[in-house]
């Protein structure tokens, strides 16, 4: 009796359990669609684009400027970063610099995603660092993400909805394919430069001509061909019929506006020839090669340095005080030019496809065991002084007039995402190509917008790499330092000329960044000229393509800035018109050096 007591006792038991956990199922599943309602509306959030700037003028001295994109590494939190395939030696470098890395989930499908490269798709789903719950994160969502480094290629990407306020991206809407990015690119931004400015401001560079080799017509890349093609076919035409014994570099131009970003070569895709030669069926940019070049020990050489872009309105350039040259495998004479252009080995930089007898292949251009190389400096000149004194100073010129030249593109998008509440922080690292003539004048060969990639052939790269990454903050910015007398100069520099909050936040990324810039000099603006803008002033006789409304409303600046080309806009005269008053307060530029 008592067995069958306790029998029905635990019955009871397990039917009060059952009863009470149906009664919590559709509990339970009312939790689960709150939850899943909740994630969704946060996602949605997500999608919305961020509130462009207020216009609420920065002026008073309480509040003080700070950048809104660097607001979250203030409250003391590592920052978190997603780095793709493109940009993988950057991740070890990251992780030494603090920041905590996401990992890609998959691979994206080509197919489902046509808008992304496969290596490169930092908006698809990425897993958070170690230690960050699964579930607190939105599938697609970027909350909790700050850097995003990669390949930017496609221009829909700059206008995603998800792309919050104190992300940074590292790269400029535009600067692929529409301005420096391929070479049909670079080549109409310098024909457009001359055409504005004349040959002798746009002297970073030699001419280049477009040219269709296509024997069939109806093989033309129709996004090329046009009244420019026809008259750049023309000209070469021109050059040949006049028998002109000069010799040109070819590079492929065709991209076929490719979402993937095909990095520069030195060697691969570049031939040598003359206006009697045939090119190969394709698309070519054609420029003259310079016969008479600065050599290295009697080899050509090709330099390489790396600029970095703070922001594009208001333009700020950076120029690695250093860089590579690349020495050619063969020896080179003048007097064998016409009948040696064939031999590319004598020319162009290779190690694999050339057979290299000399024990230099790649060289730090600011090292004594450079400058004391060099052949055709002016008779009486010390080489190194030489270098230092007349080339290096061409080349930071140019640099600085070839981002100039674009600047009204540049800035012209960078107001359109601005004016649609597009307010993350966007840099760019560039690699320029160089070869610099027998009288010192560096001439523009190529850009690659994937600059400051450290590399085991590139010495003390890694080092300057990560400069480049501190230069930018991309691990915040430690202002312990400097940042409490620097207030105190912004506050009353803002208070006197009304700065909008964006204004005050570019004036603090030009503090930040003068007191990281590690390596890195910063070659436009220039503190050394009354207009800030210097012999570049002429740059900024127009507008950007696009103005931001809230830019084309602020009150005109006072009397002090008259002379001053008013077309660059108060983002860029504030900037110059600090610097000039308070640059000196600010570490030192970086200078060459020629030793270890």
């Amino acid at each position: 009796m008592a067995k069958s007591a306790k029998a029905e006792e635990r019955l009871t038991c397990v039917h009060h359990r059952v009863v009470l956990a149906a009664s919590l199922v559709p509990l339970l599943l009312n939790l689960r669609d709150y939850w899943v309602l909740h994630e969704q509306q946060r996602f949605a959030a997500s999608l919305a684009p961020t509130p462009p700037p207020s216009g609420v003028r920065a002026a008073t001295a309480s509040a003080g400027p700070s950048a809104t994109w660097f607001r979250r590494p203030n409250n003391g939190a590592p920052r978190v970063a997603r780095v793709s395939a493109h940009r993988a030696q950057d991740a070890p470098l990251m992780r030494e610099l603090g920041l905590r890395l996401e990992t890609q989930l998959h691979a994206p499908q080509t197919s489902t995603h046509t808008h992304l490269h496969p290596a490169d798709a930092l908006l698809l789903e990425w897993e958070p660092p170690d230690g960050t719950p699964r579930w607190n994160r939105t599938t697609g969502s970027l909350d909790g993400v700050d850097v995003l480094w990669g390949q930017w290629t496609s221009s829909l990407l700059f206008f995603d909805a998800r792309l919050h306020a104190h992300l940074m991206v590292n790269s400029l809407l535009g600067l692929e394919h529409d301005t420096l990015g391929t070479p049909v690119a670079l080549a109409r931004s310098y024909q457009r430069c001359v055409a504005r400015w004349s040959r002798r401001a746009c002297n970073f560079s030699s001419t280049p001509l477009l040219m269709h080799s296509h024997r069939d017509v109806g093989q033309l890349e129709s996004v090329f061909f046009g009244e420019d093609e026809l008259a750049d076919t023309f000209a070469w035409q021109d050059i040949g019929a006049h028998g002109a014994s000069s010799v040109w570099i070819a590079k492929q131009g065709a991209y076929r506006r490719s979402l993937a970003h095909q990095p520069i070569s030195l060697f691969d895709g570049r031939q040598l020839l003359t206006p009697d030669d045939a090119l190969p069926p394709g698309v070519w940019v054609v420029q003259p090669w310079p016969t008479s070049p600065l050599l290295w020990r009697h080899h050509r050489f090709t330099l390489r340095t790396w600029a970095v872009v703070g922001a594009a309105n208001p333009l700020r350039v950076y120029l690695l005080q250093d860089g590579w040259a690349h020495i050619v495998a063969k020896p080179y004479r003048v007097d064998q030019l016409l009948t040696n252009y064939r031999d590319r080995c004598a020319h162009l930089w290779s190690t694999s496809a050339c057979s290299v007898t000399h024990a230099h292949r790649v060289l730090r251009a600011n090292h004594d065991d450079f400058a004391t190389g060099l052949v055709g400096v002016p008779r009486g000149a010390e080489r190194a002084d030489y270098w230092r004194r007349v080339v290096w100073p061409a080349l930071e010129d140019g640099a600085a007039r070839l981002l100039a030249s674009v600047w009204r593109e540049l800035a012209g998008y960078e107001e359109m995402l601005v004016g649609s509440g597009r307010t993350y922080r966007r840099v760019a690292q560039l690699s320029l190509e160089w070869i610099i003539d027998d009288g010192g004048k560096p001439l523009l060969l190529d850009v690659d917008t994937a600059g400051a990639l450290a590399s085991d052939e590139l010495p003390l790269s890694k080092a300057y790499a990560t400069d480049a990454l501190q230069l930018v903050g991309v691990g915040g910015y430690e202002r312990s330092q400097y940042q409490k007398a620097f207030l105190r100069r912004l506050d009353a520099f803002c208070a006197a000329h009304a700065c909008t909050q964006r204004e005050a936040d570019a004036l603090q990324d030009v503090v930040d960044e003068a007191h990281h810039a590690g390596a890195f000099a910063r070659v436009f603006p220039s503190a050394d000229h009354a207009r800030g803008c210097g012999a570049h002033c002429l740059f900024f006789d127009a507008p950007p393509t696009t103005v931001d409304a809230a830019a084309a409303a602020a009150p005109p600046l006072s009397a002090e800035f008259d002379g001053w080309p008013p077309a660059a806009g108060r983002l860029n005269l504030l900037t110059w018109r600090f610097l000039h008053d308070h640059a000196a307060k600010m570490p030192a530029r970086a200078r060459p050096s020629h030793h270890s």
